[in-house]
C-alpha cells in the first residue's frame, strides 16, 4: 500500500527534550557540511588547470542555422574567459528548452 513507510514516523513536541536533542544533532551536521564546503571552495581557489590562451574563432562561423543572441554571445565569451583563466570552471548554463544551451556549449568548445 502506498505511504506505508511513513506510518512509523515519530513526531517531537516543539521545545521538548527530543526536539532539542534533534536540533543539536542537526546543527552539528550543518557545521560538518559547511566545513566540508569551505574546504572544497579553498581547494578550488588554489587549483590550477589548463590555460587555453589560443581560442579558435570557429565558434563565430555561420555553420549554425540560428542567429546568436546577445545573452548567448555573452555566455560564450564568459566560458572562453574561464578557459583562459587556468582555474577550474564552475559555471552552470541554465535556460528553458530551446533557448540555445547546446549551441553555446558547442561554440565555446570549438
Amino acid at each position: 500500500m502506498e505511504g506505508e513507510e511513513n506510518q512509523n514516523v515519530v513526531l517531537d513536541k516543539l521545545g521538548g527534550v527530543a526536539w532539542q536533542a534533534r536540533e543539536v544533532r542537526l546543527k552539528e551536521r550543518i557545521k560538518l557540511v559547511a566545513s566540508a564546503l569551505i574546504k572544497t571552495a579553498a581547494k578550488r581557489l588554489t587549483a590550477h588547470g589548463l590555460i587555453l590562451e589560443s581560442i579558435s574563432e570557429n565558434y563565430q562561423s555561420d555553420n549554425f542555422p540560428y542567429i546568436t543572441t546577445a545573452d548567448q554571445e555573452s555566455a560564450i565569451e564568459d566560458i572562453i574567459e574561464d578557459f583562459k583563466s587556468g582555474q577550474p570552471m564552475d559555471r552552470l548554463l541554465c535556460t528553458d528548452v530551446g533557448f540555445g544551451k547546446t549551441k553555446v556549449a558547442l561554440r565555446a568548445a570549438v
